[in-house]
């Protein structure tokens, strides 16, 4: 099973680490608060109180089973730069760590980080790029000016088959998947509705009201899909 050690639980650091374990992933997840360790401790595979800037606590772990390393500390830079440093030293093979501006992530190349995580910019390109997209329920850059969206199905294009909508054609758009809302009763006899993904929708389905696309292309050519 990979392993992967996180050094930092505020929110990018707790939320990185709950999103590794529920893929899988086995997490040890390091703070020198203790309130931050006993809060994620049941939801990581290991979770430990430690500074990471004491190379001999660091050592005393044991991260010789670690193969990525992820330093998320924001609010101290200092704390940021000395754990990534050490963890080169101590021959982890990939450190990823976050920078917070462009003199940091400088330091952090020098020190010989693999890779940087820039969250501020990233979550800025990403709000600016669904803004210029258009109306979308999830948003996923795929690369620059291209993306993954779901929306809900175009009222020019309800009631027509994937065939008749062409959107491959019109838009140079690709239809990934399509969610649908299933009439359903709950254990109360109520009526409701379930989520059902169709992933690989056949060229008669119709897309009905109600439905959601997910879609991948240019975000020039979504844009104008959305803007029929």
């Amino acid at each position: 099973m990979p392993r992967v050690a996180v050094f930092g639980l505020g929110q990018f650091g707790r939320s990185l680490a709950e999103a590794l374990t529920s893929k899988g992933v086995e997490v040890i997840a390091f703070d020198i608060n203790p309130e931050l360790v006993e809060d994620i401790k049941d939801r990581v595979s290991v979770a430990v109180v430690l500074d990471s800037t004491d190379e001999r606590a660091l050592r005393a772990v044991g991260l010789e089973q670690v193969r990525e390393a992820v330093v998320t500390m924001g609010t101290s830079i200092e704390a940021n730069i000395l754990t990534s440093a050490l963890l080169k030293k101590l021959g982890v093979p990939r450190v990823l760590a976050r920078a917070n501006s462009p003199l940091h992530e400088g330091i952090l190349k020098a020190v010989g980080v693999d890779k940087i995580i820039n969250v501020e910019r990233a979550m800025g390109e990403a709000i600016a790029a669904s803004l210029a997209v258009g109306d979308v329920h999830r948003f996923f850059t795929l690369a620059t000016g291209h993306s993954l969206v779901e929306i809900d199905v175009p009222p020019s294009l309800q009631g027509k088959t994937i065939q008749e909508a062409q959107l491959r054609r019109r838009y140079n758009i690709n239809i990934v998947a399509i969610k649908k809302k299933v009439p359903d009763v709950d254990e109360q006899g109520r009526r409701t509705f379930r989520e059902e993904i169709d992933l690989v929708p056949k060229p008669e389905d119709v897309l009905a009201e109600g439905d959601a696309l997910i879609l991948a292309g240019e975000d020039d050519d979504i844009q104008r899909l959305l803007k029929q």
